[in-house]
């Protein structure tokens, strides 16, 4: 009698932040991670079939939150509390200071969970808005540059350096540990292993996790981290003939993706080779595949740890990161 071989369960990828607010580029997605969860997808077209796994919280306001805390639980969240009921704040050192020492440390062992996806979608509202006026002054910042360029030819010599972009501010490592230990509290139910968050950057912004393993590394932490350069294929439209090739493409990629995961998270001996067929995959198929040149690329980068996760379980295993060229 042949012996069964049970192969191993595919990876599931969920999408980070908590709430995604629809961006053209995501439609690659669906090709590298067709099956890819969200916590709360708005405005995305309807046949992107994404699946959300949240609604919009019940519990929307502020007032009503408290009572659900325990007294000692409440005096590590009021800080926070206050700044959230304030909806605006005076300075940067606003949010930083209601987080640090206060929520950062501890999540509450015991808290219902639609109060904690009523304050995660709170801060993540706040950060998207924070994120909508940065756009906006990095557009005037824009207008302001050709106008001067027009007086001063030498502006455009400048070292880009000395001009840095607005769109997300400065790295923020507390409010990322926040954001994660959320998504974590909240999308535990579904967090089925083996799993991986794909951390979606142009979302994510200044409070994105990429920040906390940068962090870990500048502590001596030993963490492995790969990238890869992809086309920025878009799946046919619905109505079309389908892509056989293309489809067999998207197949093969999660397979050589999931081996290299597999591998570091169980066996960091076999990650280099499987970070080779990655790229090989990438280089010999999918690129001539796509018709593409490089202007029209993704990129994929992954974390992982090399002798085990540290104490900080909000970065407990191999985690991705995705954004658009340029």
């Amino acid at each position: 009698m042949a012996a069964i071989v049970f192969a191993p369960a595919p990876w599931r990828f969920f999408a980070f932040p908590l709430v995604v607010h629809w961006q053209a580029h995501y439609t690659t997605l669906s090709f590298y991670f067709p099956d890819l969860s969200f916590g709360l997808l708005t405005d995305a077209p309807a046949p992107k079939g994404f699946p959300a796994l949240l609604q919009p919280p019940r519990q929307a306001s502020l007032a009503t939150l408290g009572k659900h805390f325990q007294p000692g639980e409440l005096s590590q969240w009021q800080a926070y509390l206050d700044f959230l009921a304030a909806q605006e704040y005076r300075d940067e050192s606003d949010l930083k200071e209601a987080i640090r020492g206060h929520l950062a440390p501890v999540l509450p062992e015991e808290i219902d969970l639609e109060v904690l996806w009523s304050l995660a979608h709170q801060l993540e509202q706040m950060l998207a808005d924070k994120a909508a006026g940065l756009q906006r002054l990095a557009g005037q910042q824009q207008v302001l540059e050709r106008i001067l360029s027009e007086d001063f030819e030498e502006e455009e010599a400048l070292d880009p350096s000395l001009q840095p972009p607005l769109v997300y501010g400065l790295p923020d490592v507390e409010s990322a540990q926040v954001r994660l230990r959320f998504w974590r509290a909240v999308l535990a139910p579904h967090l089925t292993p083996p799993w991986a968050a794909l951390v979606l950057e142009a979302a994510a912004g200044e409070s994105s996790p990429r920040y906390l393993w940068q962090a870990a590394a500048a502590e001596g932490t030993r963490l492995w981290q790969a990238g890869f350069v992809l086309p920025d294929w878009r799946p046919a439209p619905a109505g079309t003939t389908p892509d056989i090739q293309g489809l067999e493409l998207s197949v093969e990629f999660r397979k050589v993706l999931g081996e290299l995961l597999t591998a570091l998270a169980e066996n960091p001996a076999q990650v280099e080779a499987c970070r080779e067929k990655v790229l090989r995959l990438a280089a010999d198929r999918l690129w001539p595949a796509s018709g593409l040149g490089q202007a029209q690329a993704v990129y994929l980068e992954l974390y992982g740890w090399l002798d085990g996760p540290p104490e900080q379980k909000f970065l407990s295993g191999p985690m991705l990161f995705w954004s658009p060229a340029g």
